[in-house]
């Protein structure tokens, strides 16, 4: 069976520390495999699957301003969102997110 991929949402721009790039969390209602594609400033990005409750490191000392894939697979239930730790925020080039599915 071929898989499916389809967009989900883009954020691009400066984050400060800590604040969510994202207005309203992920939602995507089924198990998933969600891939990420970003270049941004050399931070740490962090995750979350429970709207904010518990960040988890992603990616750690991303390079700056070079394009990064990542994949992780979520339940139904997850609440995904993204941030970073790092004090001097981040400067998003872009962060694409899509999901697949079978």
């Amino acid at each position: 069976m071929a898989k499916r991929i389809q967009f989900v949402d883009t954020a691009t721009g400066a984050k400060a520390q800590d604040v969510e790039y994202f207005a309203s969390d992920i939602v995507i209602n089924e198990t998933a495999t969600l891939t990420l594609s970003l270049s941004g400033t050399a931070v740490d990005v962090q995750v979350t699957l429970d709207s904010g409750s518990t960040w988890v490191d992603l990616i750690t000392a991303l390079v700056l301003n070079t394009h990064t894939e990542v994949s992780f697979t979520v339940r139904g239930i997850d609440t995904v969102n993204f941030r970073t730790n790092n004090a001097s925020g981040i400067t998003l080039d872009y962060l694409r997110v899509f999901k697949e599915t079978a």
